[in-house]
């Protein structure tokens, strides 16, 4: 949800933004998965959440990489019991902020900050091509593909990720 928060205010207070990363992002969300995103909205007003975590997990995550990625078991079921396990304000947050950009037709301006977009490789919840369109609205942007990980590169490689990070924000690229 913050990526498009981060390349907006970008865009409108040049001033204010001197460097900006952006990881697991897109200009706008397709039509499939605005579709599921819309479908995770009525699981969660209708209770639903067992179908909520069943539901979400999979689109979030590419299980069909998981030997690749190395993404853990338990990883995997922590992210499922934390969305059953999410109060009513987490269940608002989740359903306004995912409102929102399901409304949301496209991103608007064009950042002129340098501008890291980071992705993982076999990401399908945000695909690395929709990164890459990202990257070409920035006016100084580079891309980077993170090999062998999904859309939770935090939680794969969380090293690999806060190295990559502070050699861009500290202008070491």
């Amino acid at each position: 949800y913050g990526s498009g928060i981060a390349f907006t205010f970008a865009a409108r207070y040049p001033e204010r933004v001197a460097r900006m990363v952006l990881a697991g992002a897109a200009p706008c969300l397709r039509p499939s998965l605005k579709r599921k995103r819309k479908e995770s909205i009525r699981w969660l007003e209708d209770g639903e959440i067992q179908k909520f975590a069943d539901g979400a997990t999979p689109y979030i995550l590419n299980l069909s990489q998981q030997a690749v990625t190395g993404l853990r078991t338990e990883s995997i079921e922590r992210l499922r019991d934390d969305m059953l396990a999410m109060n009513d304000f987490g269940r608002r947050k989740y359903i306004v902020n995912t409102r929102r950009i399901c409304e949301l037709i496209s991103l608007e301006g064009q950042p002129e900050c340098e501008t890291l977009v980071l992705i993982g490789e076999h990401d399908n919840f945000l695909t690395p091509a929709e990164n890459y369109e990202l990257a070409r609205r920035c006016k100084n942007a580079t891309f980077a593909l993170m090999a062998d990980v999904d859309h939770l590169i935090p939680i794969e490689k969380p090293r690999q990720m806060a190295r990559i990070y502070q050699h861009f924000l500290t202008g070491q690229s």
